[in-house]
């Protein structure tokens, strides 16, 4: 067991803390937030284009999260993509 850093929010459940952490070393690693948002995006792309049967739950899951923690605008790209799935794949 580990505690939480000294500056985590305590009114966020434990879970989501570390998910928090995850995506603050990420962002770490590539340097920006926008070299990470721009990563994600070409990865989603990858994720989505490469498999027609995929399933957009968890990536919209995903995607939330990280509209709360880059804003709406920032992955407003990874939204439509979503979209554009979702409807196609009524189609």
């Amino acid at each position: 067991w580990t505690p939480d850093p000294m500056d985590a929010d305590p009114l966020l459940p434990p879970r989501q803390r570390r998910a928090q952490d995850v995506i603050s070393l990420l962002v770490g690693i590539y340097g920006s937030k926008e070299m990470f948002i721009k990563e994600y995006k070409e990865m989603l792309a990858d994720r989505l284009l490469g498999n027609p049967s995929y399933s957009t739950e968890r990536e919209t899951q995903n995607l939330e999260l990280l509209k709360t923690r880059f804003g709406e605008v920032a992955l407003a790209h990874c939204e439509v993509m979503l979209q554009d799935i979702k409807d196609s794949k009524r189609i």
